[in-house]
């Protein structure tokens, strides 16, 4: 059995955070983040900016990453329309997060 090890800082890490970051700051962490050896990361949410101010520009946030080979840069979708954005923005890996409760 292997573990996979996939950093969400770039997304869960500020998507709570007051201050919204720029996308072009948010795709630094990430470079900075492969600099430093991470083989895998959630770059961008493909979630509605409305409801997530913090995770817009996702598309944008795609376009500035300077990839490193070997490093997967994933996207978290929440419906099809944020599927079809991340596929659209060339995300490596798709996350999709669901719920066992109607609540959430």
């Amino acid at each position: 059995m292997s573990l996979i090890v996939c950093d969400v800082g770039p997304r869960d890490g500020l998507q709570n955070e007051a201050k919204t970051l720029e996308p072009k700051v948010r795709a630094d962490l990430c470079d900075r983040l492969a600099a430093a050896g991470l083989e895998r990361m959630e770059a961008a949410s493909f979630v509605n900016p409305k409801l997530v101010p913090q995770m817009g520009g996702a598309e944008d946030v795609m376009a500035a990453l300077h990839r490193k080979p070997g490093t997967v840069y994933a996207g978290l979708v929440l419906n099809e329309k944020g599927y079809d954005r991340a596929v659209a923005a060339g995300v490596d890996e798709i996350h999709y997060a669901l719920s066992a409760a109607d609540e959430f």
